[in-house]
């Protein structure tokens, strides 16, 4: 019924003969009511892995939204009685039913020949077997008898918008006209006829003594309650009314006793209807007509002698069946033999319905029966192994394609067509071939990690699959998910700087780095991380097509890694030389990626778990602003060769790189320095003296310099400094017409003038000096855009000339970083970077001690200050940077907080130091400054735990960021004079 000013249907047409008049109703106690069930949320079955426990959470949802439907509902019904035209009973099921001849909708009602009469009904069970009239929603039990209509994520998604406030608004243009309405007749089974009785004496009208049990349509009656329940518990007394009004108009088809095939060619009958008015019925979904049609019985035995495909098809044609309105043809009976052995299993269907809702080009039969062929095409020789390896495919297979969706490796847009995911039968590689390949190379991967150690095995365990990866990382502390962001139609691509690399890029970085993971599980972590996020692609893809060509049938991975030169070859080569040799060692003050807190150990237990947990999030945040690459092995080429190969490669991957998306307000730097460009470190050897000029790899610099002029865009700032070296400075300056060629650049040299420190203050200070000896200016050579805009700002530091703005093109009085603020690494650290020769004892004795005492520094002749860094961005408005010679993380430091920053390292034990200096910094940065966590990202209760944990000096960070007051302890150079 609906209100009288509402001025539905049934408000204003007169009733049946059948109908009671209206009636008071009796002043009987009201019955407590449940409470209202609460929204279902699809997101939270998306992430149940385990039918049942889908099943049990969807069973539990709609028996409780019905059961509070009908109490709620007899109760809504008496406080409006004046609006409802008969008498209100004591039970739902004693409700009357409605008779239409056409919705408001203008749906095809023809169905509703009559409101349902016992008399007809007793004639028709004797005659036919079944009936077919309008009755009510309580007649129905969704959940009565063993139903074999499943009902999907992506139906009950579907079937909930019928019942939305959009819905209803579209239903007509003449707003008193309005309705829902069930538009297909629902069947049911009767197993007793007693069931069906006379609503009273004398009357013909049907009411039932228990709701039938459905063989179909669950999803709508389902989603109906639950619209009913959100209706009534929030008042909304005009869609109460609707949603009551279709209820009382339920097309209903009644079965006497079907048989199994009765009831399956029933569910068939019902989504072939339905998919005309909705996909709530998933007759839309190959998948799901091949669960029906598995469970008849012609088609069981077909299948269980193994009948050819014609003798098949004769039995799929001797049903009658359709597939979206058209006969079956020979091609869907291929794909339903093929999908057959997996639709029956479990966990094959969860993997389905959850690829489904995100991946609705899985529904096509084409599809569906190339995955299905090359997943028995996987399977061992025995039957039993066959079965079970082809379904244990066909999961993994479905869960990638879903973990690719929801990461944006596979965006919407795009599509999984059928090229993209099989390509071409048994002629080119796809998707597929390269997931399976992946497969299989992570099972020999762990199976070696457990061969070396066991708990290795454990730890990575994790990288086995994508969606293993998912599960573990995928809870961001958000309040919902990557399955809610894709709803939300929110989901990233690649190019928007999402896929599966970036995704899980931090979250995997941390767990890498966590306390209490060795060298070995790192190395294993770097060639798994490696493998799903599709660094070695171009390579696997090459292995797929010669196993489609027809290639060794015996494919042996460790006899590929021994011979291969490409870069999984290499990559693997390096993965077991660092597990057979133990771990490389590190600086000992940064085997804790948080560094170390003063007073930590005095912490109640409460404090030092809420103290890790805030250096995970400060890490977290810091590495999505600053953060270092190494360079990646390719073609045989490993380590700081810096290649084209290499330099494409990392350019590629990194997110200031290929990825970079320019806005109007940002400018991009590209900074290449002299003295911290690895290959030009090891040129200098042990070379501490500050008078000395830094050594140039002309080859490799070459190239750097060369792919940074190509790279560069007319937006984009280029600033190369020499180092204090003339051989490099002039190896630049070859480069000036490069630099030019666009035309919409133009070229300034710049000069720093540092002050030297003394003897005392620095162990590289020569202990004697001759005239014309102090090495202290440095050439910057910086291509800028010709914008003319760039505005100048005072000059309030390094002006010992007079320069009183940016304008200016010296920095005068600039002081030398001091060898005591360097970073520190050990022997072994700066040999795996750099080589044996640049990690020697140096000839200085006050050097050689201090380094004795506090570790080597990544470069001896580093002399550039943080301030200086600083104030070389700030002048050019810089708001990201790309450094092709991360060095000791020293501009990496300058721009934390202010930039974002990128830093390419010589390789992964470079990029390991320089990620856990940054984070010691990071860390004493945020206790020192309260708005630095601010700009990272950080909220103001998180700034109030940085300020608590944090406040207290690091001395290791300390000594890097803030120059010692008092003069270092020295001999006045006597011991080293005659050496220097």
């Amino acid at each position: 019924m609906a209100p009288k000013d509402g001025g539905g249907p049934a408000a204003k047409k007169p009733r049946t003969a059948q109908e009671p008049p209206a009636q008071q109703p009796t002043d009987a106690p009201p019955a407590p009511l449940p409470s209202p069930p609460g929204p279902l949320a699809v997101t939270g079955l998306l992430e149940m892995e385990s039918l049942k426990a889908q099943t049990d959470h969807l069973r539990s949802w709609a028996k409780g939204a019905k059961d509070y439907v009908d109490k709620a509902l007899l109760k809504f019904l008496t406080d409006r009685h004046t609006q409802v035209s008969f008498k209100i009973p004591g039970s739902v099921m004693l409700i009357p039913p409605l008779q239409i001849s056409a919705a408001a909708s203008g749906a095809n009602l023809s169905a509703f020949r009559e409101v349902m009469n016992y008399d007809n009904l007793q004639m028709s069970f004797s005659k036919t077997g079944q009936y077919e009239a309008a009755g009510t929603v309580w007649m129905l039990d969704p959940f009565a008898g063993d139903t074999t209509d499943s009902v999907s994520i992506s139906q009950l998604d579907a079937a909930m918008g019928m019942w939305s406030e959009e819905k209803l608004l579209l239903s007509s243009d003449h707003p008193p006209s309005r309705r829902y309405s069930f538009d297909v007749p629902l069947p049911a089974r009767v197993v007793n006829t007693k069931v069906a009785q006379r609503m009273g004496a004398g009357e013909s009208s049907v009411l039932m003594a228990t709701g039938v049990p459905m063989l179909a349509g669950h999803a709508l009656v389902m989603a109906w309650h639950g619209a009913m329940a959100e209706a009534l518990s929030t008042d909304n007394t005009e869609r109460a009314f609707k949603l009551f009004e279709a209820a009382l108009s339920v097309p209903i088809r009644l079965r006497l006793s079907p048989d199994s095939d009765a009831c399956q060619l029933a569910a068939l009958m019902f989504s072939e209807t339905m998919f005309t008015a909705s996909a709530a019925s998933g007759a839309d979904s190959f998948w799901k007509l091949a669960e029906k049609v598995a469970r008849l019985t012609r088609c069981q035995k077909a299948m269980a002698d193994n009948l050819s495909l014609p003798k098949l098809f004769a039995a799929l044609k001797s049903y009658g069946l359709a597939f979206k309105g058209k006969p079956l043809a020979e091609s869907h009976a291929k794909c339903l033999k093929n999908l057959t052995p997996f639709v029956g299993d479990e966990a094959c269907v969860v993997a389905y319905s959850l690829s489904e809702a995100f991946c609705p080009e899985l529904r096509e039969p084409t599809l569906l029966l190339r995955l299905a062929q090359l997943c028995n095409g996987r399977a061992a020789s025995s039957k039993a192994d066959k079965d079970a390896t082809s379904r244990e495919s066909m999961v993994f297979i479905m869960d990638c394609l879903r973990v690719a969706r929801l990461t944006g490796d596979a965006p919407r847009g795009e599509g999984l067509t059928l090229s993209k995911v099989t390509g071409q039968e048994k002629k080119s590689p796809a998707m597929a071939h390269v997931l399976f390949k992946k497969q299989d190379l992570m099972a020999y991967i762990l199976h070696e990690a457990a061969m070396i150690d066991k708990a290795i095995a454990v730890s990575v365990s994790i990288f086995r699959s994508p969606l293993a990866v998912l599960k573990h990382f995928s809870a961001t502390g958000e309040e919902d998910g990557l399955a809610a962001q894709f709803r939300r139609d929110e989901t990233p691509t690649r190019d928007s700087g999402g896929g599966f690399e970036n995704t899980f890029a931090v979250p995997v970085a941390n767990y890498r780095d966590q306390q209490g993971q060795d060298g070995k599980t790192q190395a294993v972590i770097d060639f798994a991380r490696g493998v799903w996020a599709g660094h070695f692609d171009a390579e696997l893809e090459e292995l797929c097509a010669q196993d489609l060509q027809g290639g060794a049938p015996g494919f042996l991975w460790h006899r590929y890694f021994n011979e291969s030169t490409k870069e999984m070859g290499v990559k693997y080569r390096a993965l077991v030389a660092a597990c057979s040799a133990g771990p490389i060692p590190a600086d000992p003050a940064a085997k804790s990626a948080s560094g170390v807190v003063l007073g930590a150990s005095e912490l109640e237990d409460g404090d030092q778990e809420e103290l890790r947990k805030t250096q995970e999030l400060l890490i977290s945040l810091r590495r999505k602003t600053v953060s270092f690459v190494a360079l990646p092995s390719v073609g045989g080429v490993s380590g700081a060769e810096y290649s084209t190969a290499q330099l494409q490669k990392v350019w590629e991957e990194m997110r200031l790189g290929h990825r970079y998306g320019r806005k109007k307000t940002d400018v991009r730097a590209f900074v290449l320095a002299a003295d911290l460009f690895p290959p030009n470190v090891s040129k200098s050897g042990v070379a501490a003296n500050l008078g000395e000029s830094v050594g140039c790899d002309a080859d490799r610099f070459g190239r750097v310099l060369d792919f940074v002029c190509q790279k560069r865009s007319v937006h984009d700032i280029v600033i190369f400094l020499d180092g204090r070296s003339r051989s490099c400075r002039k190896l630049i300056e070859e480069k000036e017409d490069s630099l030019a060629a666009s035309g919409a650049h133009a070229l300034t040299e710049c000069w720093c003038v540092y002050v030297q420190p003394t003897k005392q203050e620095d162990p590289r200070v020569p202990g004697r000096v001759t005239s014309f000896a102090c090495n202290n200016k440095e050439v910057a050579i910086c291509s800028i855009p010709k914008r003319g805009a760039m505005k100048v700002v005072d000059r309030a530091e390094f002006n010992s000339c007079g320069e009183s703005s940016s304008a200016a093109t010296t920095y005068t009085g600039v002081p030398m970083r001091q060898y005591c603020e360097l970073p520190r690494m050990t022997y072994e650290t700066k040999a795996s970077i750099l080589g044996n020769a640049a990690a020697g004892a140096v000839k200085g004795k006050r050097a050689q001690k201090d380094i004795e005492s506090k570790g080597h520094p990544f470069s001896h002749l580093e002399v550039k200050p943080l301030h200086l860094w600083q104030r070389l961005c700030e002048h050019h408005h810089i708001t990201h940077i790309v450094d092709f010679s991360a060095g000791s993380a020293a501009l990496a430091i300058a721009a934390a907080g202010a930039m974002e920053y990128e830093g390419v390292a010589a390789n992964e034990v470079h990029r390991e130091w320089l990620d856990s200096t940054m984070d010691r910094c990071a860390m004493y940065l945020a206790g020192r400054d309260k708005n630095f966590a601010k700009m990272l990202g950080g909220d103001e209760a998180f700034v109030e735990k940085v300020e608590k944990y944090f406040a207290g000096a690091m001395m290791e960070a300390r000594r890097m960021l803030e120059p010692v007051q008092d003069a270092a302890e020295g001999d006045g150079g006597s011991e080293d004079s005659a050496e220097d």
